[in-house]
């Protein structure tokens, strides 16, 4: 059962400033305190209800049309914002609880009625303000996206489409495959370097596309080819948003070349889908760097840029993967990552998930120059026996630096 609500308290809201005390204990009696879960949807733009909302705790995002928000907080009884969430219905915005919130819900035809009984002709009800933080932007916008499906996440790049397509069918062969890529001539490149790698390599080199896709086999082909072609995915017009879209390309490739390298040395594990899972595990930051691309005006700041890829980077790279018919296995893996970076997740189990956590550490341990304790311990690292691992291949981490350099080779950049 909710606290009882003080009338006194009621005073230091608008428009109940003007209402006497036996108005303000009425509304006492008939108002109620809600709490609302984080990320719930308050209302929606253009609905109606028979309540006004008042915020008392936590924080709540107004969202009146993309690029149009703002972010009502509130930090104790002493420190509540004194305008209604909303006031004439249809409701103008869609109000969504940025943390968990408690709001102070009133019957808004009972107060229509105490007001309009003792206002001057000529008051109005402060609107609410315009413009609000870009990160106040985002998140409401992308919180509705998700929560109605609508958010726009990036499509496959057609060759890899195409080139999956082709090796689904039951009589595809290397000729028939050879035929849809010739026309990339990048591609062709890296499918050769990658054929005489060291990796596939134990004979005579291949010049040729098709020797270099029967060297390879068709699910490694895919495989390479989705690698080579995801870089065009990473685009950004702002000079901040591009920058990030390259940092998280670059360091996907460093976590692919190790995660690589640990299935290659790790029982249960295809080097290749390793390599592929680690790729993809930032692909979540994309519709989140994309959505704040197309925002005119307004300061970026790259705290609250990083606050939102940590925040949704895993839950929409899940749902990118999904959207892309992945293996669960790899689909799995952007949450994991993005929720346990630095090895300790204690929920990745043993399987892709949990190498490519790993692999994630590991390349932040050789960018940051850390040591190898930083990254040991965890469960993951306790679940792929890591330190077995390391104490039979004490060279493991001067290859894993070769194999970075080695793919950044192969995949241009």
């Amino acid at each position: 059962m909710s606290q009882p609500i003080p009338p006194a308290f009621l005073r230091n809201l608008k428009p109940l400033d003007m209402l006497d005390a036996a108005d303000l204990e009425m509304l006492a009696e008939q108002g109620r305190v809600e709490a609302v879960a984080e990320r719930s949807v308050i209302f929606r733009k253009d609905s109606d209800d028979h309540w006004l909302r008042y915020l008392l705790a936590g924080e709540v995002v107004l969202a009146r049309a993309p690029g149009e928000a703002r972010t009502l907080v509130a930090t104790g009884r002493e420190d509540v914002p004194d305008e209604p969430l909303a006031w004439e219905p249809p409701w103008p915005c869609t109000a969504v609880a940025r943390t968990d919130a408690r709001l102070l819900l009133l019957p808004r035809e009972t107060v229509q009625a105490c007001v309009d009984a003792v206002r001057p002709a000529d008051y109005a009800v402060e609107d609410l303000s315009e413009g609000g933080a870009v990160a106040d932007r985002v998140f409401a916008e992308v919180a509705q996206d998700l929560l109605h499906d609508r958010l726009e996440l990036p499509t496959m790049p057609d060759l890899a489409i195409r080139v999956r397509e082709a090796i689904a069918d039951p009589d595809a062969d290397s000729t028939a495959v050879a035929r849809i890529l010739q026309a990339d001539p990048v591609v062709v490149t890296r499918l050769i370097k990658v054929a005489n790698s060291a990796m596939f390599s134990s004979r005579s080199g291949v010049d040729t596309l098709t020797g270099a896709i029967v060297r390879l086999g068709l699910e490694n082909v895919r495989h390479i080819v989705i690698a080579v072609t995801l870089r065009e995915v990473f685009r950004a017009r702002h000079p901040l948003l591009q920058a990030r879209m390259a940092q998280l390309w670059e360091h996907s490739a460093r976590v692919a070349a190790v995660a690589a390298l640990l299935g290659g040395h790790l029982p249960r594990f295809v080097p290749e889908r390793a390599l592929l899972g680690g790729l993809l595990h930032s692909i979540g930051g994309i519709p989140l760097l994309t959505h704040l691309d197309r925002l005119d005006g307004g300061a970026i700041d790259e705290a609250q840029v990083e606050a939102l890829l940590h925040e949704y980077a895993g839950q929409l790279g899940g749902m990118i993967l999904r959207n892309w018919n992945f293996p669960e296995a790899i689909c799995e893996v952007p949450a994991v990552v993005w929720s346990g970076q630095g090895g300790h997740a204690g929920n990745a189990g043993a399987g892709y998930p949990a190498l490519i956590l790993v692999a994630d550490a590991l390349a932040r341990a050789l960018e940051e120059q850390a040591a190898w304790d930083a990254v040991a311990g965890g469960p993951a690292w306790v679940e792929l026996g890591m330190d077995r691992l390391l104490a039979t291949n004490p060279a493991l981490l001067d290859e894993a630096r070769e194999e970075i350099e080695r793919l950044k080779g192969v995949l241009g950049g």
